[in-house]
């Protein structure tokens, strides 16, 4: 029996066409998704850990959704498959077929620790936290019913979500767009490898030294990390008078006063430019905030959404909705993204959400695999902030001088290298026609 159908707004639909592989010809790449690690006090029960699952899911629509085609086009289906919950092991997933009970979520587990990871096109960072925190405390309330209760009805009342109404549709609906900053002249990193596909570069620094630097500056997380990177790319690598452009993704909730559990992100491109070597790092800071913060106005977001519109109208047009015309579609795509940015940037804080879970949460970890350009994710944590680096096509000299004008700010960080726990895919020639 079929489930309900539901349409993918422009943005996500968007995500699954060019973060996806085709047939087993570009599938090695995997699928753009965002990654938790939960670390507990106690062993992980798995039984519970399913009922709480299926309880969150209840709440956070998306993590109840199938992929489907539907007269040529990506639609959502309800899915009331048991919850994707699995013994950690070394498998690949695909997404969306029997691997994950038909979901475009799984979870892990083992010993102390679970794994989170779904499909970037279910959300975003946000949305993420929206389903960890309804997991995560209706699984500790089973654990510890009377020590931590949690009301999800109350919980989710709380939240006051924005319901109803299509995040990228009221986007397009706030008016023309204002004149975007050029994207061009972007230098791009060397192709030196110096991690394999599977691994992650971790940087792991105090948050007391990263926020004192911060306040020094006036300056917030993400300009501060993409000043520094500018600064590393241009005395690492001859890259001239060109740019260094950073692609960075950015929550729109506070732009609109929208609460909303669908993604609902912007992007902007913000350069780090040849003259800002003789600048002092405090004002090279303030000219990418005021950049950054420049587009992403109510006015200047909407170009984000009328880029997506005309990628999609050409993707599902009738010469490139074959797999064929996918798979060359989606390799334009990479190669106009690795010439337009030198590096994806995202900025997730998760120090809040730490709290709420104390002392029975010990750690959380996160990353992001985005099959675009090298991809930089910046954690703030309760304690620690984390520089986490995937697909990342540059040589180690840069990471080391990253680390070296961290250092030379007086924030001390461990580098390690570590292998990607599981690895998620999904294959757009596998979905069901419905």
């Amino acid at each position: 029996m079929m489930g309900k159908l539901r349409p993918i707004n422009v943005g996500d639909r968007q995500l699954y066409y060019s973060g996806s592989g085709e047939g087993g010809s570009g599938g090695d790449d995997g699928v753009s998704a965002l990654y938790c690690e939960f670390v507990f006090m106690e062993e992980v029960q798995p039984e519970l850990l399913k009922r709480a699952a299926q309880e969150a899911s209840r709440y956070i629509w998306p993590f109840r959704q199938t992929l489907v085609w539907h007269n040529g086009t990506l639609m959502y289906e309800e899915n009331d498959a048991d919850p994707p919950i699995f013994p950690r092991s070394s498998k690949t997933f695909y997404l969306a077929t029997a691997d994950t009970n038909g979901y475009l979520y799984y979870i892990l587990y083992e010993g102390k620790s679970m794994y989170l990871c779904f499909a970037h096109g279910l959300g975003d960072a946000m949305t993420g936290q929206y389903f960890c925190h309804f997991l995560v405390h209706r699984y500790l309330s089973l654990l510890h019913p009377e020590q931590m209760p949690f009301d999800a009805e109350d919980a989710f009342q709380k939240l006051n979500f924005w319901q109803g109404e299509d995040a990228f549709d009221f986007l397009a609906s706030v008016g023309k767009q204002q004149k975007r900053p050029p994207m061009g002249g972007a230098c791009r990193l060397p192709k030196e490898h110096f991690l394999d596909k599977d691994d992650m570069y971790c940087m792991d620094m105090p948050r007391e030294e990263f926020v004192r630097v911060l306040t020094e500056l006036d300056t917030s997380p993400a300009t501060f990390l993409m000043a520094l990177l500018g600064r590393a790319i241009r005395k690492t690598y001859k890259v001239g008078r060109r740019n260094v452009l950073a692609f960075i993704a950015a929550d729109l909730r506070r732009v609109f006063d929208r609460n909303t559990i669908d993604g609902f992100l912007g992007a902007a491109n913000v350069s780090y430019q040849p003259e800002y070597d003789a600048m002092a790092l405090k004002e090279v800071c303030a000219r990418m905030r005021r950049d950054l913060q420049t587009q992403l106005t109510r006015e200047n977001s909407v170009g984000f959404v009328s880029m997506y519109a005309k990628l999609l109208k050409l993707r599902e047009s009738k010469w490139l909705s074959t797999a064929l015309g996918r798979r060359l579609s989606r390799k334009v795509e990479h190669l106009g993204m690795e010439a337009a940015f030198t590096y994806d940037m995202t900025y997730v804080s998760l120090h809040k959400l730490q709290a709420e879970f104390g002392e029975e949460v010990a750690r959380i970890d996160g990353y992001y695999r985005t099959n675009a350009a090298s991809s930089f994710i910046l954690l703030n944590r309760e304690q620690t902030v984390s520089i986490r680096v995937t697909e990342y096509t540059g040589g180690k000299a840069l990471l080391d001088q990253l680390r070296a004008e961290l250092g030379a700010l007086g924030i001390h960080s461990e580098c390690s290298v570590r292998r990607v726990p599981h690895y998620a895919r999904l294959d757009l020639s596998t979905l069901r026609n419905v």
